[in-house]
Order: C-alpha cells, then structure tokens, then sequence
C-alpha cells in the first residue's frame, strides 16, 4: 500500500493548479507545507477540502500556470489557438488546455483537479502492487478500495444502468446530454456519481476515461 506521503504527494500533485484557480494565499500555504520537510497528512487534506470550497476567483491565473507547463509539450498550431482563446474566454481556455494536456498525454495537467469536480478531492487512483486501485482518504487515513469494490457500489446504487453509461463512455466520450439522452433520467445521477469516484472524469465538456477506470470497474465486475 502507498505510505499516507505518497497519496498527499500526488493529491497536492493533483490538485495544485485547482487551489491556486481559488487562492494564491492556501496554494502558497500548502506549497510551503509540502517543501518544508515531511508534510501532515491531516493538515494537508483538510486544507485542500477547504479550498476546494472556494470560489474560483483566481482562475485565469491558475490556467496561465498550467498553460505555462504544457506549452512547451504542444506543437505551434495548439499554442496559436491557445493563445486566441485565452485572450477571448478563461473557461473556453480551461477546457481547451484540458483537451491539449489530454492529447499530450501530460502526467501534471492531464491529471489536474482543474477539470474535476470539487467534490472529489478526498479520492485518488494509484498504481500500487496490484495495479491501478482507488484511494479514499478517511481522516486522513489511506483506505484501499479494489475496482471490483467500486463497481458493486455502483452497482448496488444504480443497477445495470451504470455497465451501460459506463460502456458508452469508454466506446466514445459523449456530452452529458447525450449520455441522458440514450439511458434515461438516472443518467445524471450515475454520472455524478461516476466522476465523483474519478471513475469518469469531464474534459472539455465530454466524459471519457482517463487513468484507465472504467475499464478496471468493468473488468473487476467481468462486464468490459
């Protein structure tokens, strides 16, 4: 099992750019916790979950900065129609940087909770000696829960309906509305549900897999 500094690490790794799109202060503060020796675990979780109460007043800072680390990966055509869209729009700007990190296939800004729903940011999935495997931290104690595990839960909630949104959602990322369009009203439930787990997580306006969830929830379930 990864020690409680691994999984802060790649949470604060995660979810750096997210607390500075809300305060340079708490981004800062927690930046400085991180360097200064061994971090708290408890500290450090609890200060992500309150920023990630926060307002997103400082969000086109947050997308330069992250624009900053992927520019030099993408070739000229994507940095003019960065360039374009940051003068016009911070969100159009967001989700185009999440679009080129996920092409780039970037292991910072692709995995960035910039794209993810706050409610999130207490889970996280790592590759331990079992493979990828989902993290819930619990008062700051790393609880391990299989893909398998998750898919029941799903499961249990929704019924067959989850195997099904999650199977459209690996053939080709679709739009919200498209997803409740073909399965019906619990949709959006599952879908909540789904990129709260980071089992789906939103780029651009569309759910996909990232970090290779679906699949593992399916498989652990024997349905892919």
């Amino acid at each position: 099992m990864p020690t409680q500094r691994e999984i802060v690490q790649r949470l604060w790794s995660e979810h750096k750019f997210a607390v500075l799109a809300r305060s340079r202060d708490l981004y800062q503060e927690i930046a400085k916790e991180m360097a200064s020796g061994p971090p708290d675990p408890e500290a450090v979780v609890d200060a992500l979950r309150h920023a990630m109460t926060l307002k997103e007043s400082n969000l086109r800072e947050a997308v330069e900065e992250a624009w900053a680390h992927l520019m030099p990966r993408v070739g000229a055509t994507a940095r003019d129609a960065m360039q374009t869209v940051r003068e016009k729009n911070v969100e159009e700007a967001r989700w185009l940087l999440a679009a080129l990190a996920e092409h780039a296939a970037d292991a910072v800004v692709a995995a960035s909770r910039l794209f993810d729903p706050k409610e999130a940011v207490d889970v996280i999935w790592l590759r331990d000696r079992y493979g990828p495997t989902m993290y819930r931290m619990e008062e700051a104690t790393p609880v391990r829960i299989t893909p398998a595990e998750v898919g029941e839960v799903l499961l249990m909630a929704f019924g067959e309906t989850v195997v099904e949104v999650l199977r459209a959602c690996i053939r080709e990322p679709q739009t919200p509305s498209e997803i409740e369009d073909a399965h019906g009203a619990e949709a959006r439930r599952i879908l909540t549900a789904l990129t709260r787990l980071l089992v789906l997580r939103r780029i651009g306006g569309y759910y996909r897999s990232r970090g290779m969830a679906a699949q593992l929830v399916l498989t652990g379930l024997g349905r892919l």
